[in-house]
């Protein structure tokens, strides 16, 4: 759901990732965004992946787009793990 630009500025630094440690070793990094590679915004053609990237910011939370879709949800989600959470997402 973003531009290779804020992808690759993102995992340069794990280790402030939005104010969390998400250190993690070199070759998870890799595989992590080497998927981010693969499915970025300018590949998709699905609204989401358009609006986030046209986001400015480089956290997609927050976007007007992603705070309106995702303002119902329960908050406990936001409470998970976020390591292990990312982790998954990217079927690590």
């Amino acid at each position: 759901m973003q531009t290779s630009d804020k992808h690759e500025k993102i995992m340069a630094s794990p280790k402030n990732h939005f104010g969390d440690d998400a250190s993690i070793d070199d070759e998870t990094n890799e595989k992590i965004l080497e998927f981010l590679r693969q499915n970025l915004a300018q590949k998709s053609d699905s609204k989401w992946a358009i609006k986030f990237a046209k986001n400015d910011d480089i956290a997609i939370i927050s976007s007007p787009f992603w705070q309106k879709a995702h303002k119902n949800l329960n908050k406990a989600i936001f409470k998970r793990d976020k390591k292990q959470t990312a982790l998954l997402a990217a079927k690590i």
